[in-house]
């Protein structure tokens, strides 16, 4: 581990005096020259636009392959596809500047398509770099100061990102597209793993329950357990797919293992909320689910938070037979299900929701039942005059 933070360290280093040389070479006429009261806004402005050119690159020749576009991000908006549409949103946390999710819809000569989806990001970072750079080494002079200073931070920031881009790094929320090139190259275990992922996310997408997906797919997610990204997406996607198969106790060992050492925190709290519908469900531990509850409690909006947070509820009240709370936390968790961006694993989570409302319905209707069977008794009990005669005559009413 302590070699591998080294070789991160040094690959940042690498990529800090690359950033210096490209600035260099794109100012080389007249170094620092811009240096004008707007520059830091040009800079801003330009950073945002080179981005989207590079996540525009991976987005178009994702569509180009037949992939499936879900998600299409640059700090701090993102569109996300949902059931009903796109919506347009914000991201909530800065960890990367931007990302597109796309998934396939076969998986014909897929390791060469996901090589050209991940190189066309940095090679329109390259090629828009590269314009921008021309433009203004031959135009600086003759065009108004204010375009030639964005073309100058455009030209810095698109050949900044598309060389970094190339480097294999890995951080603990992203592997830059250098890593994932390099994985795909090798078509080792780990590219497998990354290509196998990416089918079960587009089958999920295309409205497929976890119960219905390959088994073999599913299966050879269980192999590695490295704590890296696609480790942890695998796991989940197997949790699911092992919950809606009814193997509580083999989805059980995978919530011990992802909260045996640190989560990230972008999906840390959904996966708390996770365990204490698990443990109240499954498990039946009122104890051990209301700490999990608090534990995962957080001010979010999110539909798959929202749904997470009153499905952990309802499963939580019916513990505890509270069967108004249990009617409106699963009505809650039902109307963000319906949100979800995949309707796959959506439908398991409606079935299990309405599981819970439909136990609710039955137990609150035995509950009164046997309220009024005990009244009726007493009912009965207080109208027997043989009975309250023999209660008159016993040795206590003497």
């Amino acid at each position: 581990m302590a070699q591998s933070n080294a070789s991160t360290r040094w690959r940042w280093w690498i990529g800090a005096a690359l950033g210096c040389a490209i600035g260099l070479l794109v100012d080389w006429k007249e170094p620092f020259a811009a240096s004008r009261a707007d520059f830091p806004f040009q800079i801003i402005a330009a950073g945002f636009l080179s981005i989207a050119l590079h996540e525009a690159g991976h987005a178009i020749a994702a569509v180009l392959a037949g992939f499936r576009l879900l998600i299409f991000a640059v700090w701090p908006l993102q569109l996300r596809r949902r059931a009903t549409g796109w919506s347009l949103g914000r991201m909530e946390k800065l960890r990367v500047g931007g990302f597109v999710l796309a998934v396939p819809h076969g998986s014909d000569d897929l390791r060469r398509k996901w090589f050209k989806i991940i190189l066309a990001g940095p090679f329109a970072s390259l090629i828009s770099g590269g314009l921008a750079a021309l433009l203004y080494w031959r135009f600086s002079t003759e065009w108004p100061g204010l375009i030639a200073a964005q073309l100058e931070c455009l030209a810095f920031w698109n050949l900044l990102f598309g060389f970094t881009g190339l480097f294999p790094i890995r951080s603990k929320y992203a592997v830059t597209d250098g890593a994932r090139m390099r994985i795909l190259l090798h078509d080792g275990a780990e590219a497998e793993r990354f290509l196998n992922l990416t089918l079960l996310l587009g089958a999920s997408f295309n409205g497929v329950r976890p119960n219905e997906w390959p088994r073999e797919l599913v299966e050879t997610l269980s192999s590695q357990r490295d704590r890296t990204r696609d480790a942890l997406a695998c796991q989940m996607m197997r949790y699911n797919w092992l919950i809606d198969a009814g193997r509580w106790e083999e989805a059980s060992e995978i919530l011990t293992w992802l909260f045996s050492d640190d989560v990230p925190e972008d999906i840390k709290p959904i996966w708390q909320l996770e365990r204490a519908w698990f443990e109240a469900r499954f498990a039946g531990n009122l104890p051990a689910a209301k700490e999990w509850l608090e534990a995962g409690s957080r001010r979010d909006k999110r539909p798959g938070y929202l749904c997470g947070l009153y499905k952990a509820q309802a499963a939580i009240a019916l513990l505890e037979h509270r069967w108004a709370d249990v009617e409106s936390a699963a009505r809650e968790a039902l109307k963000n299900c319906d949100k979800l961006a995949d309707p796959g694993i959506a439908i398991a989570i409606r079935d299990r929701v309405e599981a819970v409302l439909a136990d609710s319905r039955k137990n609150r209707a035995t509950s009164a039942a046997g309220v009024r069977h005990r009244e009726d008794s007493n009912l009965s009990h207080s109208r027997d005059p043989w009975r309250r005669d023999r209660c008159d005559s016993s040795p206590s009413s003497r």
